[in-house]
């Protein structure tokens, strides 16, 4: 099943690990203890005081990359597959990494569809799965997709963030969507793979290319339509995709009874002073 050709894909610009700032803001008030006390616990279950680790490889703005005369990796489980057709006939990944203990929160694409015109059907629903490194397969580097997957799920179209893009006359489409903390390890390699759900009858969909990852991607792809194999192979090129992530819960919870201790203590120093005046 030889894959039609997609529309230029916007390529994916390769943005290197950054922090953003995002604080909890509150007015300067005068507390009671216990006011205080509680405005500590809120502060602990905020997530926002602590900075955000954005990993991202989507350009900004969103501009094309083209590898092998495409813009785009076809990455798609085909709901209408039978006979020798594999549903996950394509499938793309590729790796990310943090520096310390973190929680993913989020997760951002950019791709494209083979026809994205008013009234063309488009995938209902997306697969995100995130795969720990392994080292002892046909690669060097590759997703371990034979042991259990560390993370996965679908979501409804309707329910993502979804913007239309334009690049150089080609529609492209971003996405986005905010799941519960998953908990990563510092400094290991982790897949990551977006997968549209939608009839190869209907529509084709694909993800686009970028420029600012490290020239390292993995692509499982049904090479003959007649044998239901896929074929893996490593490639020098990378994806349009970011992950978002803040420090565990745990580091909000040490932080925050490190700050209530030190509150208690303070408030046991004043009565001790207001006894012996």
């Amino acid at each position: 099943m030889d894959a039609p050709a997609i529309p230029r894909l916007l390529p994916a610009q390769h943005i290197s690990p950054k922090e953003s700032s995002m604080n909890c803001r509150t007015s300067s008030l005068s507390f009671s203890r216990y006011r205080l006390i509680l405005f500590a616990l809120l502060w602990i279950a905020c997530p926002t005081h602590a900075d955000a680790a954005v990993y991202s490889q989507i350009a900004d703005p969103f501009y094309q990359v083209i590898n092998n005369g495409a813009p785009a990796g076809r990455s798609q489980n085909d709901l209408g597959a039978t006979g020798n057709f594999l549903p996950n006939f394509a499938t793309v990944y590729d790796n990310f990494s943090f520096g310390s203990d973190l929680s993913i929160t989020n997760f951002s694409w950019v791709g494209a569809y083979e026809l994205d015109e008013p009234g063309d059907v488009l995938a209902n629903s997306f697969t995100v799965s995130v795969y720990e490194n392994s080292t002892g397969g046909t690669l060097a580097n590759e997703p371990a997709t034979s042991a259990p997957v560390f993370y996965r799920e679908t979501f409804a179209t309707a329910l993502l963030g979804e913007s239309p893009l334009t690049v150089d006359g080609l529609p492209f489409r971003s996405y986005s969507v905010d799941i519960s903390p998953l908990n990563i390890v510092g400094g290991q390699t982790y897949w990551l793979s977006v997968v549209a759900n939608v009839d190869f009858a209907d529509n084709g969909w694909a993800l686009a290319f970028s420029d600012l990852g490290d020239d390292l991607s993995v692509r499982d792809f049904q090479d003959n339509d007649n044998v239901p194999v896929l074929n893996r192979t490593s490639n020098s090129f990378d994806f349009a995709f970011s992950v978002t992530a803040v420090p565990e819960p745990g580091t909000f919870a040490a932080l925050g009874l490190t700050g209530l201790i030190g509150l208690a203590y303070r408030r046991k120093q004043q009565i001790s002073i207001s006894k012996d005046a």
